[in-house]
């Protein structure tokens, strides 16, 4: 029996609200549920466990069995002699009494192993519990150790009350070996050591089988927020290009199986955003949204773009009149009043449509046509309708003119960089740590030229090599500045953006380090930002370049993450420092609780990876105190500063510390 003087290891108890799983965005219901409904199987190899078994019951010489806490079998058993498996287990008594008998000597036994004599009397058995947390999973067994002080005449009894052969019971008697109670009781504390290393073993299966869990959620919800808006939860570009693709398929296969394209641009939305701030805009937003799928057929899709601007490609048509009809109702769905708190809103939208899409379009360009429509539509009268004709062709002759000035502006001196500090917030103190640099153009023949017009042209042609190298030159070279004027600031870091090309094309290492040389800066004073697409597509060249980079110091960020879908498995390949969340998810803290849930995803795994956590675009007071409720320590955005001329971001220096408000 148990020797108190010898305290045994007790199986670890899991609890339910384990902050631990709480972290992990698991709440304690739900550990719970899991834990009532695992069974042994679900966290055991059942080959490995049999082998396990087999090797215990032939070191120690006895007969094994692990069953469930019912004494059903769940191993085959091991080194069972001829009268427990010829002959008592043969009639239905005798099987029934030794299940009961596995039942009540396996359970509570946390304290120790449970040596009783089998329901036969004339045999010893012993088992032992195992656990996963306060869960009784299995019972591991031992036993057929005859017991030297029943006689033969009590053994044939029980044969004849199970209904058994005497003379086949009494031969298998002869046959089970017999050990002293004092060593089949050291035998059984062997095994209770055994059962508590499973139980032990199940804790940690249990638990990474919920860490697993968590990563699929988050990969979940990083490949739906790879082809979803976060905002109003539509398909997003991405996804739409792709129902494009698949109507164009079925036209290959069904000559009538039109579609249409409609494109949507909500009127003097900005608005509604400059006087009524953006949560009112963003509550329009999501209402348009809900207003458009009720306006359109469930084969159809409405997607956002972006901003104020919506998709919609409808399937399955049959006269180009249902296309203008469902234009129609979309309109009116936009136009009807809306309440937002006390106030009623009237909302208009512009509307293109590219009635019959040409078959082997690409559909980034059948998009393109009915937004060509669209701001047809736009000049004409808030809420017109138009249908893309091939004379919109000169709007896309006008964004190739600002394409052609792309040359002629690089050679004209027109781009400069502005910065935008980086804070880190411990307590009330703001600590400035870096700054972000920004690429501007400001066009003799155009003026002012926003960035989401230019660079994605650039990235087209070629033209964000040059302005790359022009970006990495002017920030190295105020950042030297800086640290001449600051000296105490000479660990300030400099974020530059890094598009794909750069790392395909040319040396993009050797103009880095040459450009740090220059200026006699570090490594360290360099933080390369770059894309998803750049991890996703990353190749050996790419990775031989960011080593040569990060040998040297340089760091490494990942921009923007969280709205395009990550390889997870590329984060712990690439050395980086740092990812930056996303805008568009800070904008929705608070707003959208699954995007709480996907911003305290990123900054836990961010964390299990090593990494920092950078939140950009942090507007209002409300987003930082939350961005710090979740471990988030570095910010920039509107709340802190606007992107600052070099002369401003040069003096910045002087307001190293402040308070926070």
């Amino acid at each position: 029996m148990p020797n108190d003087k010898n305290p045994r290891p007790v199986p670890l108890a899991l609890s339910s609200d384990d902050p631990a799983f709480e972290a992990m965005g698991i709440s304690s219901s739900y550990v719970r549920k899991r834990m009532e409904s695992v069974t042994f199987l679900d966290l055991f190899d059942l080959s490995e466990i049999q082998r396990i078994q087999d090797e215990f019951s032939r070191r120690i010489g006895v007969a094994t069995i692990i069953t469930t806490p019912l004494g059903e079998p769940i191993t085959g058993p091991s080194n069972f002699c001829r009268l427990c498996r010829d002959v008592i287990r043969k009639t239905d008594l005798g099987l029934s009494n030794c299940m009961k008998s596995d039942a009540l000597i396996g359970a509570g036994s946390k304290d120790g192993p449970v040596v009783s004599p089998c329901l036969s009397g004339g045999l010893w058995d012993a088992g032992a519990s195992i656990y996963v947390g306060e869960k009784h999973l299995a019972n591991w067994l031992i036993g057929q150790v005859r017991n030297e002080a029943v006689d033969s005449d009590k053994l044939l009894q029980y044969a004849a009350v199970i209904g058994a052969d005497q003379d086949q019971f009494r031969a298998a008697m002869a046959e089970v070996p017999s050990m002293s109670l004092e060593n089949f009781t050291r035998v059984s504390e062997m095994l209770f050591m055994y059962a508590n290393q499973l139980s032990r073993l199940a804790h940690k299966n249990f638990e990474m089988s919920l860490q697993m869990e968590l990563q699929q959620r988050l990969e979940v919800k990083l490949r739906h927020l790879a082809l979803h808006d976060t905002l109003t939860t539509l398909p997003n570009r991405a996804l739409c290009l792709d129902r494009i693709r698949q109507a164009q398929q079925r036209l290959q296969r069904d000559k009538d199986a039109h579609f249409s394209v409609i494109f949507l641009d909500m009127d003097r939305f900005k608005v509604i955003n400059d006087s009524l701030g953006h949560a009112t805009g963003d509550f329009v937003l999501r209402e348009i949204a809900e207003r458009l799928q009720h306006a359109v057929r469930g084969v159809d899709t409405v997607s956002r773009m972006g901003g104020d601007e919506f998709v919609i490609v409808l399937e399955s048509i049959s006269h180009p009149r249902e296309v203008v009809r469902a234009a129609m109702r979309i309109r009116a769905a936009v136009q009807a009043p809306m309440r937002v708190g006390s106030k009623q809103l009237h909302c208009n939208a512009s509307i293109g449509i590219d009635l019959t899409p040409e078959r082997s379009a690409l559909p980034e360009d059948i998009i393109r046509n009915a937004d060509m429509a669209m701001h047809f539509a736009k000049k004409v009268r808030p809420g017109y309708i138009k249908v893309f004709t091939q004379n919109f062709r000169q709007a896309e002759l006008e964004r190739m003119d600002i394409e052609t000035d792309l040359d002629r502006g690089l050679e004209a001196g027109e781009f400069f960089m502005v910065y935008q500090p980086l804070y880190e917030v411990v307590g009330i103190e703001q600590q400035l740590c870096g700054f972000e640099a920004l690429i501007r153009w400001d066009s003799a023949r155009k003026g002012l030229i926003r960035p989401d017009q230019f660079i994605p042209m650039a990235e087209q042609n070629g033209r964000i090599i040059p302005l790359g190298a022009l970006a990495l030159e002017q920030s190295c070279a105020f950042l030297a500045r800086f640290i001449k004027r600051h000296p105490k600031l000479a660990g300030t870091v400099i974020s530059v953006n890094a598009s794909p090309s750069q790392f395909y094309v040319g040396d993009i290492a050797a103009v880095i380090l040459a450009t740090l040389k220059r200026h006699g800066l570090r490594g360290s004073n360099l933080k390369l930002e770059i894309t998803e697409t750049t991890i996703m597509k990353a190749s050996s060249a790419v990775f031989e370049k960011v080593g040569r980079l990060t040998a040297q110091g340089v760091k490494l960020s990942v921009d923007d993450f969280g709205v395009g879908y990550s390889n997870l498995s590329m984060l712990t390949q690439l050395p980086l420092d740092n990812l930056k969340i996303d805008i568009s998810l800070v904008r929705l803290l608070g707003v959208s609780t699954e995007t709480t849930s996907v911003v305290r995803a990123i900054i836990m795994m961010a964390r299990s990876l090593g990494l920092d956590v950078i939140a950009e675009g942090v507007e209002t007071r409300e987003q930082l105190t939350q961005l710090l409720q979740l471990g988030c320590k570095t910010f920039q955005g509107y709340l802190f500063s606007r992107p600052l001329s070099e002369a401003d971001a040069l003096e910045r220096g002087g307001k190293l510390v402040g308070k926070e408000g």
